[in-house]
């Protein structure tokens, strides 16, 4: 009783240093809130003039790619910075509104950017009017330069503000920081050393306590102690079934604790079903009472606990017996099992996926393999082919109409594998998601056609009559080749499977917003079964090597990817095996919105080479790593007319238009040390007297848009994609190359 006073007057004096030292963390605690919103808003700041300097940065890069190319989608970034500008500085002088110093720059900021605005337009404006010529000298003066730099001079003065504005607020958020950890640190060991004392006096009440009740919980404590220590949850009964005893593990599973429970029918604390039927299980308690014999619950017996939660278990019943063996109560052991059933479950969920794993596997593996099969069986016949007359032809022996028919067979076999490399390609992209469409306003009519007619002679050839209904379709929004390969695929499809004197028909139709491509054949058909797969990768309705029919598999996946690019979809119909099918694809039509010159713009075809002398006595250095596609490049040229000096790599090609002052370029763009774009940069660094303006094509295996754009902007004039057409390539020469004057 002594120690009482001291203990409330120690428990007082922690309660108001703890109360004092709250007060005044909580008063430096917001001076740093208040500093963390001020340093936030500077970030913010800085943040937008980045973005105000980014934006006229886009600007200017706009500009500069549009005069360089003369294309119009370079200026996206000019336009789109043109009307991001005025929301940027808006934004600025909105967030600077409380720093007088700031608001003072924002007008020259302001001026300093319409006029480099006002200079951007003006080289748009002149290279539209005028040509690259007209806008190269303000590109090349410094104004434009000048005119930037004064913009930056100006943000940079701004941010200098802002982080002398930063600088400030860190070290009032310092001082603050430091205040709060100094009066914590104290009032801790403060509050520490009163607590100590107060500990002290209250393990002192505490054990005189202790010894005065130690003789009577020793008992109980000892029994106590057992019960915790057992895993199991045990319960005990007296010989009417009443609860008398529940260790902390059974309290926990039934949601009772041992008060709670105690006195309580057993039935009330320990409910339980059958997992199966649903059905209350038998009565352990009594029935080990009933048979005075340790007995076990049966399977997929579950607990419920007082809050409704359910509980797989096992358990076992045994009486109490007294010295003279009358039953005095029952303990009921039993266990949470929830773990080692949710093992078996996993066991068996696992078994299972790995039965449908290696099913798939399986499946894949065996697709693979037969899809491997059919690419070695499409690439070796055309190569066959190849090799066969190439060597033919290297006897010497050959009449007239033997070579030219090798010559036809040759070619006409170089192009299938080149549309099987491209329809390998396509897909390759197309998981990759790296296929994409340049699309434009375009009418379907002239497609549809060109697809048709480039296949009549093969339907011809069968016999087959390829009709068209082309109706008025009106504009869509499409990539022309992309959507002519779309239909090419289908009609080649039709005619293949189609037999000879068969009737394939090509519809071409406009359904309220919907433009609608049916190709329609009495061919071979499509099996139940596989018509919702017939738009799969690699699937075929016949892969045996005893099938009619050739091809990979890949075309109507092809035929799917692009039109969903378009934002259509292609569907298809069949009756059933020999009854025909219908492949239908639709098209949104363009109706209102963005002219079509907002889209991108292609580039126009070049004209096609009038004769043969249309290169004669020009000068043209080809750079070609590979010996077989050089020689085949120069032969080329030299047939047209052309002077040709080969070259095999980077550094032979720089010191052939040095030395020789070629009127043409040609250049493959992947050779090994040295590639194509060094050479050209390095061709672009010399004076124009020593060939730094000679016109030059890019021939590169790589097709892509980004490819095209590289060679491009890296200095060519054209990009032509491997395999070379002869055609293209002698138009591109005829369309670039102009003599020089050589001394």
């Amino acid at each position: 009783m002594r120690g009482e006073p001291r203990l409330l007057l120690a428990f007082l004096a922690t309660v108001l240093l703890l109360a004092a030292n709250g007060f005044v963390a909580r008063r430096a605690v917001r001076i740093v809130t208040g500093n963390v919103r001020l340093v936030a808003h500077t970030h913010e700041v800085l943040a937008a003039l980045e973005a105000l300097q980014s934006t006229v940065t886009d600007a200017e890069t706009g500009q500069r790619g549009y005069v360089l190319t003369g294309r119009e989608q370079y200026l996206e970034p000019y336009r789109t910075a043109l009307k991001a500008v005025p929301a940027r500085l808006a934004r600025i002088r909105s967030l600077t509104a409380d720093n007088p110093v700031q608001q003072s720059r924002i007008p020259l900021l302001e001026t300093r950017i319409q006029a480099k605005l006002a200079e951007l337009a003006e080289t748009i404006e002149l290279r539209r009017k005028g040509g690259l010529a007209a806008a190269l000298p303000v590109i090349e003066s410094d104004r434009g330069a000048r005119l930037m730099s004064d913009i930056r001079e100006v943000i940079g003065s701004m941010q200098a503000e802002e982080q002398r504005l930063l600088g400030v607020r860190a070290q009032g958020s310092d001082r603050s920081a430091a205040t709060v950890e100094a009066t914590t640190w104290i009032a801790n060991l403060v509050a520490i050393a009163l607590l100590a004392a107060f500990t002290i006096l209250a393990f002192r009440r505490l054990d005189e306590q202790r010894r005065s009740a130690r003789a009577l919980a020793e008992q109980r404590d000892w029994l106590q102690t057992t019960l915790a220590s057992i895993g199991d949850a045990v319960l005990a009964t007296d010989q009417h079934g009443r609860v008398r005893l529940l260790n902390p593990v059974a309290g926990s599973l039934l949601g009772w604790s041992p008060d709670e429970a105690a006195g309580r029918p057993l039935a009330e604390v320990f409910k339980i079903i059958n997992e199966e039927t649903r059905e209350t299980a038998e009565d352990p308690v009594a029935k080990a009472i009933r048979e005075g014999v340790i007995v076990g619950l049966a399977n997929h017996t579950v607990v419920i606990s007082r809050d409704g939660k359910e509980t797989p278990i096992e358990d076992s019943a045994a009486p109490i017996k007294d010295a003279d063996g009358h039953t005095l109560g029952v303990v009921l052991v039993f266990r949470d099992v929830s773990e080692r059933k949710q093992l078996e479950r996993d066991r068996d969920r696992l078994a299972a996926g790995e039965r449908l794993a290696r099913v798939q596997a399986e499946e894949a593996n065996r697709a693979k393999d037969e899809f491997l099969a059919t690419v070695s069986h499409e690439l070796r016949n055309p190569l066959n082919a190849i090799a066969g007359w190439a060597v033919v032809l290297r006897t010497g022996t050959t009449s007239q109409d033997a070579y030219l028919h090798a010559a036809e067979v040759i070619e006409r076999n170089a192009r299938a594998l080149s549309k099987i490399v491209e329809d390998i390609l396509d897909v390759s992209r197309i998981v990759t998601g790296k296929l994409y469409v340049e699309p434009r306003e375009m009418e379907l009519t002239p497609v549809v056609c060109a697809a048709v007619e480039a296949l009549r002679p093969a339907a011809e050839a069968k016999q087959i009559r390829l009709a068209t209904d082309l109706g008025p379709a009106g504009p869509v929004w499409g990539d022309p080749d992309r959507l002519q390969q779309v239909v090419w695929n289908l009609v080649s499809n039709a005619v293949k499977f189609t037999p000879k004197g068969g009737e394939v028909e090509v519809r071409l139709h406009r359904i309220g917003s919907q433009v609608e491509i049916a190709v329609r054949d009495d061919g071979a058909g499509i099996a139940g079964d596989l018509l919702p797969h017939v738009f799969d990768r690699f699937r075929q309705a016949d892969s045996s090597t005893t099938r009619r029919h050739g091809g990979l598999g890949l075309g109507l996946a092809i035929v799917r990817h692009l039109v969903e690019l378009h934002g259509g979809t292609v569907a298809v119909a069949s009756n059933g095996v020999g009854q025909g099918s219908t492949f239908t694809v639709q098209l949104p039509v363009r109706t209102l919105g963005t002219a079509a010159s907002d889209g991108p713009e292609l580039e126009a075809p070049l004209p096609a080479p009038a004769v043969e002398p249309v290169l004669r006595g020009l000068r043209i250095v080809v750079v070609e790593d590979d010996p077989d596609s050089i020689d085949m490049v120069c032969a080329l040229l030299a047939q047209s007319g052309a002077e040709v000096r080969p070259a095999s790599s980077a550094a032979e090609g720089l010191a052939a238009v040095e030395q020789w002052l070629p009127d043409l370029l040609v250049s493959d763009l992947g050779m090994p040390e040295e590639d194509g774009y060094s050479l050209i940069r390095k061709v672009r660094a010399l004076p124009a007297e020593r060939g730094g303006q000679v016109p030059a094509v890019a021939l590169s295996a790589r097709a892509r848009t980004e490819d095209r754009v590289a060679a491009l902007a890296a200095g060519f004039q054209m990009h032509v994609a491997k395999p070379v057409e002869s055609a293209e390539l002698l138009a591109v020469a005829a369309a670039l190359a102009k003599p020089g004057v050589r001394s």
